[in-house]
């Protein structure tokens, strides 16, 4: 009974089956599922047997992944899972197959009402999320006609906190500062703690060079609604029409982000900051966290000092809304040993999401001299330095400080660019001895629409002949189906152009964490972190939204992001995100034929089926 487990979700419910897992890295607890290893893109998702538009994101035309969180599970009536799909079945899924059955109303007890008041309880946001579910059968001409429906609504309230020390850097010392010319000396002591620790000399020796703290907040609500209409006009022939409806919209979010790190650019080892250095802790042990592929030891070291580092706080507004709809009409018949169904669909979706996101980055930069606001300046130490611990993992024992990051006057001369391309307004003022200050206007606009409409006709006849009892054919199978889906994608991102500088100011920040008032920051196991007090600051987005579009420079060319009101950002002279801006319309044709195979070999039966299936797909 799919209804009766603890269950925040339709992905959430699928757990209990083996081999489905779900993916909790994603924003807004979307509960997209993995099955037998692989990611959601290779999972075929269906309901009542048919493709279904889902309310996913897309960033190429191919290979989406549903999110289960867009569904109240007790809408259906259960959940099949195929991990070995056969020939009759759709098409797609290399992982498998998820099914959302559907209510049949004529297979329901006549004038069956359930309702159902409850609540679930957020121990973090320490929140009471309430939730209904309705349902009904009612036999309107005794097993001849009938309806049925159900309705689930509920509270979304979703907070995560991540806490991760990162961004693993190579510690070079003078005895192999020429090994590789893209790495520089970062380290005065890390040639005496190898020779102290008696750490091969062909052996690296790395540490995390970064600490940071996350915390993502939404709130909204769900609804879902499956219906069905079923009529008999005959015993042999039984006709219907399903409906299925959900939403899920989560108009509020925030996702409060904070970071202190060496300014080692992983990616990129040549573009890393070029004053920050690393000392490791000369009485805290290195250990072997990794190998190289000739077998060659990766020490780390967990407990470190960084000297003119990088300090980033940022607050990103966030929402979601995931929307789908759809209208299925069916028929079967039975006549002597055959049977015969059909089915026509139509469904539509929309997924809606949008990222402003607001911080301020206290950085160096690897090159000695930078063009700010159109000047030369000189690159200068952040003076910021940090004492972090990662305790091999151990959260109750990790701890980071950091001192100079509260010495930066952020009410300095702020311009406001007019180029498509900026993300940023940077200082390097002389309220700030020349250190580099940004403020980063950053987000992402995604608006994928979905129409798919689907037919299929199925054969089946019943047999009963083969070699003996050792091999016998219980059925065959054939039919044909055909799907068109048409989607466009609108993708954004936000740039930083035309805003109002005079928004910009230490009246912009702000101490006031979501975990205030809420559950202790990662529940309390933290406790050696870095809170309002030593670094964490945030930005209140949706006021410093306002104040920095009001007044907004007119751009020629400008384009504005969505619902944004800030400029979409360019990368030369075209949108940064216009490779995943595309309409693409898919058609597959495909036909099968099977049949059920059955036996015994001794005293052992068995049992399976045999088919082939041809499909044409079309991607215009």
């Amino acid at each position: 009974d799919i209804d009766a487990l603890p269950a925040l979700d339709l992905g959430e419910a699928l757990q209990a089956v083996p081999g489905v897992q779900i993916e909790r890295s994603g924003e807004g607890r979307q509960s997209e599922i993995s099955l037998r290893g692989l990611g959601g893109g290779f999972v075929k998702t269906t309901s009542a047997g048919q493709s279904f538009a889902t309310p996913s994101r897309s960033f190429d035309d191919v290979g989406s992944s549903n999110p289960f969180a867009a569904f109240e599970a007790s809408v259906f009536d259960g959940v099949t899972v195929v991990k070995s799909p056969t020939a009759d079945m759709q098409a797609g899924g290399i992982a498998g197959i998820v099914d959302k059955q559907l209510q049949r109303a004529l297979a329901k007890p006549d004038g069956k009402y359930n309702i159902s008041v409850g609540g679930r309880y957020e121990d973090l946001t320490q929140h009471w999320d309430e939730s209904v579910k309705l349902s009904m059968s009612k036999h309107l001409i005794k097993d001849e006609l009938a309806v049925a429906f159900k309705v689930a609504g509920s509270g979304q309230t979703f907070r995560r906190d991540t806490a991760n020390f990162t961004n693993y850097a190579p510690l070079i010392g003078d005895a192999h500062g020429e090994l590789d010319s893209n790495l520089r000396v970062n380290s005065e002591t890390i040639d005496a703690y190898r020779a102290k620790y008696g750490i091969p000399e062909d052996a690296a020796i790395r540490s995390p060079s970064s600490i940071r703290n996350v915390t993502e907040y939404s709130e909204g609500d769900r609804i879902s609604f499956t219906g069905n209409i079923e009529w008999r006009p005959t015993s042999d022939m039984t006709i219907g029409a399903h409906l299925l409806y959900t939403k899920r919209d989560l108009d509020s979010g925030t996702k409060q982000d904070a970071q202190f790190s060496a300014g080692y650019n992983q990616n990129k080892p040549q573009n890393s900051d070029r004053f920050y250095m690393i000392e490791p802790d000369m009485n805290t042990a290195p250990f072997i966290y990794d190998s190289l592929e000739d077998g060659t030891p990766v020490y780390a070291v967990s407990k470190t000092a960084i000297t003119d580092g990088e300090y980033l706080f940022t607050n990103r507004e966030t929402t979601f809304f995931e929307e789908a709809k759809g209208l299925f009409l069916y028929g079967d018949y039975v006549v002597g040993d055959w049977t015969f169904d059909a089915m026509l669909t139509h469904s539509e979706s929309e997924n809606k999401f949008q990222n402003i996101g607001l911080d301020f980055r206290h950085t160096g930069h690897h090159l000695a001299t930078t063009k700010v606001n159109g000047v030369n300046v000189d690159t200068v130490p952040t003076g910021i330095d940090i004492q972090l611990d990662s305790a091999q993992g151990d959260l109750s024992q990790a701890f980071v400080n950091a001192q100079g990051w509260d010495n930066y006057n952020y009410d300095v001369d702020w311009q406001s660019p007019t180029a498509l391309t900026a993300q940023s307004l940077t200082t390097a003022d002389a309220l700030n001895d020349g250190r580099r200050l940004s403020h980063y206007i950053t987000g992402r606009v995604d608006n994928p629409v979905r129409e798919m409409s689907t037919g299929e006709f199925d054969a089946k006849r019943y047999v009963d002949f083969g070699f003996g009892d050792g091999f016998m054919f219980g059925a065959v199978k054939f039919g044909v189906r055909y799907s068109r889906e048409v989607l466009e994608n609108f993708d954004q991102a936000v740039s930083a152009a035309g805003v109002n500088a005079d928004a910009v100011g230490s009246f912009t920040i702000s101490d006031a964490l979501v975990s205030d008032g809420q559950t202790e920051f990662f529940n309390g196991n933290f406790p050696g972190t870095f809170g309002a007090n030593s670094g964490w600051k945030t930005i209140d987005n949706l006021s410093h939204i306002t104040a920095l579009q009001d007044g907004m420079a007119d751009i020629e060319g400008g384009i504005k992001a969505g619902e944004t009101g800030f400029y979409e950002v360019f990368t030369g002279p075209h949108p940064q995100k216009y490779a995943t801006n595309f309409d693409v319309e898919q058609t597959i044709s495909s036909a099968y034929f099977m049949t059920d195979i059955y036996g015994d070999i001794g005293n052992v039966p068995w049992r399976g089926n045999v088919g082939m299936r041809y499909v044409y797909t079309n991607n215009d």
